[in-house]
């Protein structure tokens, strides 16, 4: 329940945001990365780009995994 609760207020979020393709894009708290993974999303630029800051290790490990390709390509920094 939690989890597609969160990926909703997530999207409705990111969308809120007006991203460009090439802004870079900062979320603190991200959790899991379904913010993370939103954003990617709509990043499509060649300057677009995610930061993600999380105080909680086990939730910077999952966000890495859900992020793996973003990350291998140099889109995401977490």
């Amino acid at each position: 329940f939690f989890k597609w609760h969160n990926k909703i207020l997530e999207e409705n979020a990111v969308k809120l945001c007006n991203i460009q393709p090439n802004d870079t894009v900062l979320e603190l708290g991200h959790g899991p990365g379904l913010g993370l993974q939103a954003a990617s999303q709509l990043l499509t630029g060649p300057e677009g780009k995610l930061i993600g800051v999380d105080y909680s290790q086990y939730m910077h490990e999952m966000a890495s995994k859900r992020m793996k390709e973003q990350i291998s390509r140099g889109k995401a920094v977490l």
